[in-house]
């Protein structure tokens, strides 16, 4: 990490944000669910590649499990973040709390 810059881009801090938020972890389906809701719209190819960044860097961990559908087993993802992905998002929370907190002191803020 740089000084003074957090780590990651806006959008691995918003899944680190939802996942902080199920300790058990979420399924591949909730976690694109989530993001929608803040405007992330990320499906296939792209959102596993994200993951799977955010998994190889130490910040989420993943694991499958299959269900019987009508016969057929069906493979679910499901993620959950590491502590590693904790400290980071405490990191980068900390980082734009102070940036706030530095923008009141500028003249001519309300």
């Amino acid at each position: 990490m740089e000084a003074g810059r957090p780590e990651g881009s806006h959008l691995q801090f918003l899944v680190l944000d939802v996942l902080i938020h199920s300790p058990a972890g979420n399924s591949a389906t909730r976690v694109r669910h989530d993001l929608s809701a803040f405007g992330e719209d990320r499906a296939g190819p792209k959102f596993y590649q994200m993951m799977g960044r955010l998994e190889h860097g130490g910040f989420i961990e993943s694991w499958s499990r299959q269900f019987d559908v009508g016969g057929s087993l069906v493979s679910r993802t499901y993620y959950r973040v590491t502590a590693k992905g904790r400290a980071t998002w405490r990191r980068v929370l900390d980082f734009y709390e102070a940036r706030l907190h530095d923008s009141h002191t500028l003249p001519g803020h309300k």
